[in-house]
């Protein structure tokens, strides 16, 4: 918790101080040690609010964003009282989300809060979260496949092959990559392929094949005519399979990723939206 009150004043925590919970009542202490954001910790409770997780620097960060009187807000819905992370002047709660997080808890946030939108921190999977652009996704973006057993001329009996169908090529530099890594291109199944041998993990090859097209593309300095995105995320947090509000995803970039389709799958589609655009959207406190 970063805000207490001392005498009916909002403060934050320093070295030695004691406070009142603006939410509860109950006695607090500051938290002021080396290694943890300085917060407010009660005394005698463990939090009043179960949706609590503990404060990151990164909450710390958004949270500023917004000013004290937008900050850590209570909202009491049929007796039950909640604090909102964030609520700005449109009544619009924002729940800045750092941890794993239930399917069960967040249909209930969702539930509580009706008007509202995450953001996650997604620094924790960042590398399992691969983003294209619509222009590279359709016009550039390979697909490799591993069979076995080809029935083609000149293939080997039970051969392992990594293979791409030419008809997905649409750019003339990816056949000379592919001619380069030694494909060979059968004319008459318009199928390129590539004898694995004793090559059992094909995944080395097939990530210098894409990062060699991805380094011609990026060559080629093709604008990005859209925001509109395509992504593969591998591990998906499957929980926020049945989220129903807007989610955005931190992954501590000068953007955010907001997912329009299939939270919580392997791959959909999102939108790159400026981290200025969504404050200055949501009524940032300068």
């Amino acid at each position: 918790m970063q805000y207490a009150k001392i005498d009916g004043l909002r403060s934050t925590a320093q070295p030695k101080l004691k406070a009142i919970c603006e939410h509860c009542n109950s006695a607090v202490h500051a938290k002021c040690g080396s290694k943890v954001v300085w917060h407010w910790a009660h005394v005698s409770v463990e939090n009043c609010d179960s949706w609590y997780e503990p404060e990151t620097q990164w909450h710390r960060d958004w949270k500023n964003n917004f000013g004290q009187d937008r900050s850590e807000i209570s909202i009491v819905k049929d007796g039950v009282r909640h604090i909102a992370d964030v609520l700005t002047k449109d009544d619009l709660v924002i729940e800045f989300q750092n941890s794993n997080i239930s399917a069960e808890t967040i249909m209930a946030r969702e539930l509580f809060y009706d008007k509202m939108i995450w953001v996650i921190n997604g620094i924790h999977f960042k590398e399992n979260f691969t983003i294209w652009d619509k222009e590279f996704a359709e016009n550039w973006q390979l697909k490799t496949e591993i069979k076995q057993n080809l029935n083609l001329l000149n293939s080997q009996p039970n051969a392992r092959v990594l293979t791409v169908q030419g008809n997905q090529i649409k750019q003339e530099a990816i056949r000379q990559i592919l001619n380069r890594f030694k494909f060979v291109h059968n004319k008459q199944y318009d199928i390129y392929t590539y004898d694995l041998k004793d090559l059992f993990n094909s995944h080395a090859l097939e990530a210098r094949i894409q990062a060699n097209i991805l380094e011609l593309y990026k060559a080629q300095k093709v604008e990005q005519k859209f925001k509109s995105v395509i992504y593969t995320w591998t591990r998906a947090r499957k929980s926020w399979e049945d989220a129903k509000k807007p989610v955005f995803i931190d992954f501590n970039e000068d953007y955010l990723i907001w997912i329009k389709t299939n939270i919580g799958g392997k791959s959909g589609e999102g939108t790159k939206v400026l981290k200025k655009d969504f404050l200055d959207k949501y009524n940032i406190t300068r």
